[in-house]
């Protein structure tokens, strides 16, 4: 994408108006190139319900993402809250446990 590789201040000074469109509607905003949210979100999903429906009972998982995927990940196992408000600190690890499709929060950012 034309915004790889940039940190915010350098997108915003490249291109400002894509980058205030962005920041009203993220999840509707593509910038050129880059693959559009609801497909990265259908695909982190796709991704991450296979293994849990592969693996064993006992199996483990271990997954290293960026926020992006952590967030993506977390609203999808609780709907209810706010994609935004989630923080995974980095350096940090978060503990699920899952039982087929429900999973459950055991420890955020330890």
């Amino acid at each position: 994408t034309d915004w790889e590789g940039k940190n915010a201040n350098e997108v915003e000074a490249a291109y400002p108006d894509v980058w205030e469109k962005w920041l009203k509607a993220p999840f509707d905003v593509t910038p050129e190139g880059a693959e559009p949210f609801h497909d990265f979100e259908k695909r982190v999903i796709k991704a991450i319900d296979h293994y849990l429906m592969s693996l064993p009972s006992d199996g483990t998982i271990l997954l290293v993402a960026h926020l992006g995927v952590l967030r993506t990940l977390h609203h999808h196992w609780y709907p209810d809250v706010d994609w935004w408000s989630v923080k995974f600190n980095a350096g940090d690890y978060s503990l699920y446990e899952a039982t087929g499709a429900k999973v459950k929060l055991i420890k955020l950012n330890v």
